[in-house]
C-alpha cells in the first residue's frame, strides 16, 4: 500500500509562495492537495448573487468573502461564501480562521456529494459553527448547525421560505434569493 504525503499548511503556503502551484487549481484538504472543479456559469451565477444579497443583509455586522481561501489546521479550502468577523483589516496578512468564521456556505453541483461529506466533516471538525450547502441539483438548501463536540446536531432542507443563521438571530434570510 502506498502512503501519500501530507501537506502543512506552512509548506502549502511556501508551495505557493514558490510558483509551483501557478496555473493549478487545488486546495488543501487534510494535509492533501486536492483538484478543485471546474466552475460552471451557473455556479458562478449562483454564488455571485448569494454574495451580493448577504453582503447587503450584513453590511457593518460582518465581512463576506467570495471564493477566497481559510485557514484551518491542516487544510486551506477555498469555499464559495464566508462569512466573517470584522474588521476585515485583520485579514491583510492572513486568511480567516474558524474561530472567526461565523458562516460557511458551499455552492454544489458536480461536487455535491463530496460538499455534504467530506467538507461537512472537515469543517464541523474544525469548528465552523455553521455550515451551508447550496445544492444546484435538487435545488435546495442543506443547512448543519448547533455544533456540538465537533458534530452538527441539526441538519435540515430548505427550498423555501427564511433561515436563521444562529450569529445573526435577528436576521431572514430567504432561502429564494439563495437558490435562484
Amino acid at each position: 500500500m502506498r502512503t501519500l504525503t501530507k501537506w502543512t499548511v506552512s509548506e502549502y503556503h511556501n508551495l505557493i509562495q514558490k510558483g509551483i502551484l501557478d496555473h493549478k487549481r487545488v486546495e488543501l484538504l487534510d494535509g492533501e492537495l486536492v483538484e478543485m472543479a471546474p466552475e460552471s456559469p451557473l455556479h458562478r451565477t449562483v454564488m455571485d448573487k448569494g454574495n451580493d444579497y448577504l453582503r447587503s443583509l450584513l453590511h457593518g455586522k460582518a465581512g463576506v468573502y467570495e471564493g477566497h481561501p481559510i485557514t484551518l489546521t491542516n487544510s486551506e479550502p477555498e469555499p464559495d461564501i464566508v462569512v466573517v468577523q470584522l474588521p476585515k483589516s485583520q485579514y491583510s496578512e492572513r486568511h480567516p480562521n474558524a474561530s472567526e468564521i461565523f458562516l460557511l456556505i458551499e455552492v454544489a453541483k458536480s461536487t455535491l456529494s463530496s460538499d455534504l461529506s467530506d467538507k461537512k466533516n472537515l469543517y464541523q471538525k474544525e469548528g465552523i459553527k455553521e455550515y451551508w450547502v447550496i445544492d444546484l441539483v435538487n435545488n435546495q438548501l442543506h443547512i448543519f448547525k448547533d455544533l456540538i463536540n465537533a458534530q452538527y446536531r441539526s441538519m435540515t432542507i430548505y427550498t423555501e421560505g427564511n433561515v436563521i443563521p444562529n450569529a445573526f438571530p435577528n436576521l431572514e434570510i430567504s432561502v429564494a434569493k439563495l437558490l435562484n
